[in-house]
C-alpha cells in the first residue's frame, strides 16, 4: 500500500534539513499507518483510489533490494497524477548499489524526450546534493554541462554586426 507523507518547508533549507525533516515527517506518518491510503485519496462512493488525489506528483521510495513494483497502478486509464517517480535500491556492478529510478507520466502532458530529460536533472539534482549536502536547496544544480552551456552560451549568442550607418540613412534604405 501508500503511505502518504506531506512536508512542507519555508525558506531555503539544504539538502541535509530536508532529508532530516522528511525523516521526522516520516516517522510521524508511519505512527498513523494503519489508515487506508484509499481513505485518505479516494473520492466518496468512487471504486478508483487514485480519483480525487490531492497532488499532482507521486514519489515512491522503497527500501531495500526488493523487486516488487512500487509503481503506481495505472493500468488501461490515464495516469491519476501529473508524474510519479519510483526509486528503489538494486545491486550495481560489483556489488555496490545503486538508485534505479523509474518515471511514468501523464502522455497528455509530457513526451517521452521531456520526461527523459526530467530523469537526468534529477539525477543532477541528486549528485549535487550527495556532493554539497550543506548546500542551500535552492543552489543545488539540475543542468548537466552540456545542457548548461547550451542555454548560456549557444543560445545567448546574440552577437550580430550592425551597419556602420546612421539610424536615418539605414530607414531611408
Amino acid at each position: 500500500g501508500f503511505l502518504p507523507v506531506r512536508m512542507l518547508w519555508t525558506g531555503d533549507p539544504s539538502f541535509k534539513q530536508l532529508v532530516a525533516a522528511a525523516d521526522g515527517a516520516l516517522s510521524a506518518a508511519l505512527a498513523n499507518a494503519d489508515l487506508p491510503f484509499e481513505a485518505l485519496a479516494g473520492e466518496p462512493g468512487s471504486d478508483d483510489p487514485a480519483r480525487g488525489l490531492p497532488f499532482q506528483v507521486l514519489f515512491i521510495g522503497t527500501g531495500g533490494t526488493g523487486t516488487g513494483s512500487a509503481r503506481f497502478p495505472s493500468g488501461e486509464r490515464k495516469l491519476a497524477v501529473d508524474l510519479a517517480f519510483s526509486v528503489r535500491e538494486v545491486e550495481g556492478g560489483e556489488g555496490e548499489p545503486q538508485l534505479l529510478v523509474t518515471l511514468d507520466y501523464a502522455v497528455d502532458l509530457f513526451d517521452a524526450t521531456t520526461a527523459a530529460r526530467l530523469l537526468v536533472h534529477y539525477a543532477t539534482l541528486l549528485a549535487g546534493a550527495v556532493a554539497a549536502p550543506e548546500l542551500p536547496f535552492s543552489r543545488l544544480p539540475l543542468l548537466g554541462e552540456a545542457e548548461r552551456h547550451q542555454m548560456l552560451a549557444e543560445w545567448n549568442d546574440t552577437a550580430s554586426a550592425f551597419p556602420r550607418r546612421t539610424l536615418h540613412k539605414l530607414f531611408e534604405e
